[in-house]
């Protein structure tokens, strides 16, 4: 009837746990030397449960009535004997009595399993107070030696270790000075734990080391950070964020005519802010890949330069050649002049009687104002346009002009 129980505790406990609530699940199996009789206690230990026994949580041990059946058990903090046994919310290494009863003298064996519920970094070693030896079950069953039957308690404790909270620290604008942190409790001590870098360099290492350590000077990159506790291994993936800025600039082409539309390219890395210097008094920011036309011949400099949050900075400069188109040379509008009076703009030197078509347009394309004339000399009044840079474009006859000037308020 225990038996049964226990099985359908254990059933509904499965369910709960799927449900959301957390913990983790091990085995400990006893064996006799021939391995034909066992026996196992189970261990939970997560969210919401208590170390004292619990009736709702505990499934106290139904020890079988043939004594030749090798038993084990835990303990709870009260020293109940369990063959379910909840032991309290994993924040803390933890360390968990059991007990065994055996029918005669004789070599048995302790196994676990389920032992990958576990972080690969929790060491589970058994203690075996008689011997006085700590054993890793990560590494392999645990084989003892009993000197008579009947039960056993306060031999064997077993102990799992709460593990490393491992934490970086971004390196700096130089790409310099990450940091690779490791917490935690003083109750293993690690046989030695480097760090690697992506290609496998070793970046620092310690060796028979426990509490908290650091692995500093870490550029950005991924590192392994490789655990060893005697000949178990574990490795942890950890990756450092980097700040240092790097930006690379180009254009759809280095040589264009003027009113040509370039597109302007950036590959950047760390960078959140962009600022565009065009060369002619044309800045547009916050755009990574912005398109612009030059309205007067002549060579640019055009600069990229781009921040971040903490205040790292890079720039990129190419240099654009602005050539005046075959169909501008030589036409007739080669004599106008357009130039800009506060909020005003004004075209002189236009031929009689001839129709011109004029816009102005904004850095970003936008028309803000546009028409017609067949006078000499036009004045275009602009009263509500903000201060900066416009375009002034200018049709006649198959012909066009454009001209950039800046409005003051």
């Amino acid at each position: 009837m225990v038996r049964v129980f226990a099985i359908a505790f254990s059933i509904l406990f499965s369910v709960s746990l799927s449900a959301g609530q957390s913990a983790m699940q091990l085995k400990l199996l006893i064996v006799n030397n021939s391995g034909t009789l066992s026996d196992e206690t189970t261990l939970y230990i997560g969210q919401g449960t208590t170390p004292a026994f619990n009736l709702f949580e505990d499934i106290a041990k139904g020890f079988n009535p043939s004594t030749i059946v090798p038993q084990i058990y835990s303990l709870t903090s009260d020293s109940v004997a369990c063959s379910i046994n909840q032991y309290g919310d994993f924040t803390s290494s933890v360390a968990i009595s059991l007990g065994v009863r055996t029918d005669t003298s004789g070599f048995f064996s302790i196994y676990p399993s389920l032992i990958d519920n576990f972080d690969q970094a929790s060491i589970l070693l058994l203690e075996d107070r008689m011997t006085g030896t700590f054993h890793d079950l990560r590494g392999n069953h645990y084989n003892f030696y009993s000197s008579q039957g009947g039960f056993v308690i306060g031999r064997f404790v077993l102990h799992i270790s709460y593990p490393p909270v491992i934490t970086t620290i971004e390196a700096d604008c130089e790409n310099w000075d990450g940091k690779i942190k490791v917490m935690q409790e003083p109750v293993i001590t690690w046989t030695s734990c480097r760090a690697f870098d992506g290609n496998g360099l070793l970046m620092g290492s310690y060796f028979n080391i426990n509490g908290n350590f650091t692995f500093h000077f870490l550029p950005e990159d991924t590192y392994n950070v490789v655990f060893t506790y005697n000949d178990y291994i574990v490795t942890k993936q950890i990756f450092v964020k980097g700040n240092k800025v790097e930006v690379d600039i180009s254009a759809s082409t280095y040589n264009a005519i003027v009113g040509q539309m370039v597109q302007f390219f950036s590959l950047t890395k760390n960078a959140t802010n962009y600022v565009w210097d065009f060369g002619d008094n044309t800045l547009i920011t916050g755009i990574s890949n912005p398109e612009m036309s030059f309205y007067e011949a002549g060579i640019y400099p055009v600069v990229l330069k781009c921040t971040n949050a903490k205040g790292c900075e890079a720039s990129d400069t190419l240099m654009m050649n602005i050539t005046e188109g075959t169909s501008i040379k030589n036409n007739s509008l080669n004599n106008v002049r357009v130039f800009s009076s506060r909020q005003d703009i004004v075209i002189e030197n236009l031929q009689p009687n001839a129709p011109y078509i004029w816009s102005v347009t904004n850095i970003l394309g936008s028309v803000v104002a546009q028409g017609t004339t067949s006078s000499i000399n036009e004045r275009i009044t602009l009263p509500d346009a903000p201060s900066g840079v416009y375009v002034v474009t200018l049709q006649a006859n198959g012909q066009r002009l454009s001209k950039k000037v800046l409005l003051k308020n």
